[in-house]
C-alpha cells in the first residue's frame, strides 16, 4: 500500500482542464494509496471560472478525512476505484445555491464498513437534486456506509443505500391498527434498507402501546416484520401512528 507524505496545497491552477483541488490516485484495487486529508476554511469563495470542479478527487485510495471541506463545484470529495473513508470530525460546506454533492461515487466499489464518518456536520443547505451521497454505476456492499454521532448529517442519497447510523439500520411506516381480540396478532411490515436475513431487529411506535406487546424480525431482503400481540383478556384499538423499525448487523 502507498503513503504519501506530509503535503500542504498552497495554490490551485484553474486552467487546468480536470480542475481538481486534489487528486488521490492509487496504482489499482490491490495497491491502494493511503493519504490523511486536513481540510482548511475558505475566506472568500472563487468566480466559477477559478473554481475546482472536485475538492478531493481520490481512485484506488485509504482516505482518513478531518477538518472542513468546501471547495468543489460539482462534488466536495469524488470517489472511484476501491476506496475506504475515514471521516472524523468534519465540518463539510457546499456552496449555497449550487448544485454541489457532498460525496460523489462513480464506478466506486466500497465493501463492508468502508466509508466510515463519525462527527460529520453539513454546514449549508443541499440545493434540490443535489445529494450528500450522489451514488452511480457503483457497486456498495450492504454494510459499507456508517455515520456516527452526527445528528446534523442527514446522508441524503439519489439511491436506495444502506445507511446505519449509530450501529443501526432504520425505517418507519405509518399503521392503523384495526381490533386486535384477547390472544391474537396481527402483522404489518416495515422497508428497512439493507436488513437481511440473520440481522437484529427491534421495534417500536409513538403511541400508547395499550398493553400491546411489540417484536420485529427481518422476513426477507429490505424488510421487517412487526407483530403486535394482544396478551390481555380483552379487544384493544389502537389509532394511527408510525411504527419504527430497527436493524443490527451481526459483528464481524
Amino acid at each position: 500500500m502507498g503513503r504519501g507524505r506530509r503535503i500542504r496545497i498552497k495554490s490551485f491552477d484553474p486552467t487546468h482542464q480536470e480542475r481538481i483541488g486534489i487528486r488521490i490516485l492509487g496504482k489499482n484495487a490491490n495497491n491502494p494509496i493511503s493519504v490523511a486529508v486536513e481540510g482548511a476554511a475558505i475566506v472568500d469563495r472563487q468566480p466559477a471560472e477559478a473554481k475546482a470542479r472536485y475538492g478531493i478527487y481520490a481512485k484506488n485510495a485509504r482516505l482518513r478525512l478531518s477538518g472542513y471541506f468546501a471547495d468543489g463545484s460539482d462534488a466536495l470529495i469524488y470517489l472511484t476505484g476501491s476506496v475506504a473513508v475515514r471521516g472524523q470530525d468534519m465540518i463539510v460546506a457546499p456552496e449555497v445555491g449550487q448544485t454541489v454533492h457532498t460525496f460523489h461515487l462513480a464506478g466506486a466499489t466500497l465493501g463492508r464498513k468502508a466509508l466510515i464518518l463519525n462527527n460529520i456536520v453539513r454546514q449549508t443547505p443541499l440545493v434540490a437534486g443535489n445529494y450528500d451521497f450522489r451514488v452511480g454505476s457503483s457497486s456498495i456492499d450492504v454494510d459499507a456506509i456508517h455515520i456516527n454521532d452526527s445528528p446534523d448529517f442527514a446522508g441524503i442519497s439519489n439511491f436506495k443505500t444502506a445507511i446505519s447510523r449509530d450501529g443501526k439500520l432504520a425505517g418507519s411506516a405509518k399503521y392503523k391498527l384495526s381490533s386486535i381480540a384477547a390472544g391474537l396478532s396481527v402483522n404489518t411490515r416495515v422497508t428497512v434498507i439493507g436488513a437481511r436475513l440473520g440481522d437484529r431487529a427491534e421495534a417500536f411506535i409513538n403511541s400508547n402501546q395499550k398493553g400491546l406487546v411489540i417484536s420485529a424480525y427481518v422476513t426477507s431482503k429490505n424488510t421487517v416484520t412487526v407483530t403486535y400481540f394482544n396478551p390481555a383478556g380483552w379487544a384493544v384499538d389502537l389509532p394511527s401512528h408510525t411504527v419504527t423499525a430497527w436493524v443490527w448487523k451481526p459483528p464481524n
